[in-house]
């Protein structure tokens, strides 16, 4: 895998009155993908096939774990285990990484299955877990 340094604050850009997403990186066994949230945004309950991390980076946001609820704020890294549902309602505008974690039985992240192209894998195992050679 080659090595990447990205700022996660630079390039953020919210969306009035809205939520905005983009990969910051993604490889074989996961998937890094920064949310940011104007206030009063919300993702409605759902839940995830695979394991993955929230950590918040910027804001106050609500967030429902199952039955559970609590507040997040800058520092607040949640692991979630795969199929937990979950929401998470801003109260402030809200920045976020999400980590999800594919293992190497599941499936690829790298879009080449459902998209048809060659893999772009980057942890340079030269075969993604779908079968395919770089």
């Amino acid at each position: 895998m080659k090595t990447k340094v990205v700022n996660l604050q630079s390039g953020r850009t919210f969306v009035k009155n809205g939520i905005g997403s983009r990969t910051v990186n993604e490889a074989c066994r996961y998937r890094c993908i920064q949310f940011v949230f104007d206030a009063g945004q919300e993702l409605s309950e759902h839940t995830a096939a695979v394991p993955a991390v929230m950590h918040f980076l910027e804001g106050k946001a609500q967030v429902r774990l199952g039955r559970r609820t609590l507040t997040a704020g800058p520092g607040t890294w949640i692991h979630m285990a795969p199929h937990q549902p979950h929401s998470i309602k801003a109260r402030t505008r809200l920045a976020m990484l999400l980590t999800m974690f594919v293992a190497p039985d599941e499936g690829c992240h790298c879009g080449c299955q459902s998209k048809g192209k060659a893999c772009k894998c980057s942890c340079g195992c030269k075969k993604c877990s779908c079968g395919r050679k770089r």
